[in-house]
């Protein structure tokens, strides 16, 4: 499955966007004189979260760690801005010490509540989840 735009970047986030499994790095390429190395590279532990969360991360931390400042940066209340972090907080808490078939169910069911993906879709997931833990 190809998810490129030319000329356009994607975020990484290692969630599969096909079946909400974890996705692992085995490519990295220069961009200027086309060298390719090849392996399983860990990935920093913010990919786990939504390209939409990373960028809220990232503007936190640009705004020197103000909640206040960043809520004026959104144009919304602080205690909006203190709710999707707090949300951020608990998607990067739920990841650790977790088996990757629990990651990837509570993955198919925040899907299936975000209305990504149907509930029989999410079913049939999760069947292909516990096949792969019991095996």
């Amino acid at each position: 499955m190809r998810l490129e735009k030319a000329g356009v970047a994607n975020k990484f986030t290692r969630r599969c966007p096909y079946c909400y499994g974890e996705m692992v790095v085995e490519r990295l390429r220069c961009t200027h004189c086309a060298v390719a190395v090849e392996g399983v590279f860990e990935s920093s532990p913010l990919t786990v979260l939504p390209p939409d969360q990373q960028d809220l991360v990232v503007e936190y931390l640009k705004l020197d760690g103000s909640l206040k400042d960043l809520a004026a940066a959104k144009g919304v209340s602080y205690p909006t801005i203190r709710a999707r972090m707090d949300k951020v907080v608990e998607a990067l808490n739920a990841t650790g010490g977790k088996r990757p078939e629990a990651r990837r169910s509570q993955s198919v069911l925040e899907a299936l509540e975000k209305g990504e993906i149907s509930a029989d879709e999410a079913e049939e997931m999760l069947k292909k989840t516990e096949g792969k833990a019991l095996s």
